[in-house]
């Protein structure tokens, strides 16, 4: 993870899993509501797993919470 400005933060990374993982979904919340509030962010997974997405404008970091996801193929995420 890195950030590129104060508005923006990119993710990037590779995953590997025994099961295909199609997409990551990333949420970002301030904590104030739980993940009902959350601003979500998606991105595709390719064939070696690597996958990246930028976070627009994200929550400060003294209130900010970021929660990534992987989606299984076979419909399940983790």
């Amino acid at each position: 993870m890195s950030e590129i400005s104060d508005r923006y933060i990119k993710l990037a990374g590779t995953v590997t899993s025994s099961t295909k993982i199609h997409l990551v979904v990333l949420f970002d919340s301030d904590k104030a509501f739980g993940n009902y509030w959350s601003r979500s962010y998606r991105a595709l997974v390719d064939r070696e797993g690597s996958f990246a997405l930028k976070v627009d404008e994200p929550f400060a970091a003294a209130s900010g919470n970021l929660s990534l996801f992987f989606c299984i193929e076979d419909g399940r995420n983790t």
